[in-house]
């Protein structure tokens, strides 16, 4: 059966038709810091490149940072992306491309195929952590994505490890995100050769 993947990032959106754990097709568009109907038009664009290749995709896992309401298919925020608070984005993109979505956090997914299919595949139990535009982190036990009483555990990026140091995109101060992120380290070198650089 093959499947489309959505992959909801800061700075990008990346999507892939997946069958047994194998990429067939892939495609990538920046992600727009416009609001919820921008983040959905772009979303579908993305969707729809992939859909029109492989008209046989039985459903659609989107990967987004968090905290999410898995029940709802909604993003509470996303420290990350403007414009998103309490955005229904599962049933919204449902009703736009015809088949099934499921919401997931994003390090959960990158970090359960790792578990199932990547560097991890021979673990019983596993941690995965991402450094990206943003810093999230996924825990995994057999065949269980372990989210915790509020879907959040793992997060890592969220703990403050310098108080008082920079503000990060979630709103705290020193949280590990905001010092080692892949904005914080852009940041950081910018400011040290007194030129605007990236990560890249």
């Amino acid at each position: 059966m093959k499947t489309l993947g959505l992959d909801l990032g800061g700075t990008k959106i990346a999507a892939a038709v997946v069958e047994q754990g194998r990429i067939l097709d892939r495609y990538r568009r920046s992600t727009p810091h416009n609001g919820f109907d921008g983040v959905l038009a772009a979303l579908l664009e993305a969707a729809k490149k992939l859909m029109d290749r492989h008209a046989d995709v039985a459903a659609i896992g989107l990967g987004s940072p968090g905290p999410l309401d898995y029940a709802s298919g909604s993003i509470l925020f996303a420290p990350n992306i403007p414009g998103l608070e309490n955005a229904p984005i599962g049933p919204a993109l449902e009703r736009e491309v015809g088949c099934p979505v499921v919401l997931e956090n994003d390090a959960n997914a990158a970090g359960f195929a790792e578990h199932l299919y990547g560097a991890a595949r021979d673990l019983e139990s596993s941690l995965f952590i991402t450094i990206s535009t943003g810093i999230g982190g996924g825990l995994f036990l057999g065949d269980r994505v372990i989210r915790g009483a509020a879907g959040i555990a793992g997060e890592i990026g969220h703990m403050t490890v310098l108080p008082g140091g920079p503000m990060g995109g979630d709103g705290h101060m020193g949280s590990l995100e905001s010092i080692a992120s892949g904005r914080a380290i852009a940041r950081d070198a910018s400011y040290s050769y007194g030129i605007e650089l990236t990560t890249e």
